[in-house]
């Protein structure tokens, strides 16, 4: 029988990010100590995100998921683009397909306005395309930019 993720929806009450797990309130600290008992049941994550909220809320708990070795599936009520930058020469995949860097800017213009642009460069990729690509992207004025963690920097 599989078990039901954990279900993480982070909040914010107009002044404070807030978390909320499986419908009951937690801190940050009861978050991150509650997290490896999820690792040990293997039980799947999902992190559930309104559209209202402010990113650094999400991101903190990202974060502190990620600190304690978890990943999450990420459950958002709109539009997702995953952008990737691959090792090597300045090469790009938007929602794992590859694109060409002159290609970029006409990718944007098809992405929804309130995209929520999930951005994973790899940790092998060049500083200078990590930066033409978020130049492209904040030109293009499409969505709201999230930084992804992966286990290859640790």
């Amino acid at each position: 029988m599989q078990t039901a993720p954990v279900r993480i929806e982070p909040g914010w009450d107009g002044r404070n990010c807030g978390v909320r797990v499986d419908d009951a309130p937690m801190t940050m600290e009861q978050l991150t100590a509650s997290a490896p008992g999820w690792y040990d049941t293997e039980r799947a994550i999902e992190i559930r995100v309104d559209k209202e909220i402010p990113y650094r809320c999400a991101g903190a708990v990202i974060l502190a998921l990620q600190t304690e070795g978890l990943r999450a599936r990420f459950v958002s009520g709109f539009s997702v683009v995953q952008l990737a930058i691959l090792p090597g020469p300045c090469r790009v995949a938007v929602n794992g397909k590859p694109v060409s860097l002159s290609r970029l800017p006409g990718e944007t213009r098809k992405w929804k306005k309130d995209a929520e642009i999930h951005f994973e460069p790899d940790p092998r990729a060049e500083t200078a395309c990590v930066d033409r690509v978020l130049k492209i992207v904040k030109a293009s004025g499409r969505g709201r930019l999230g930084f992804v963690g992966n286990g290859l920097a640790e």
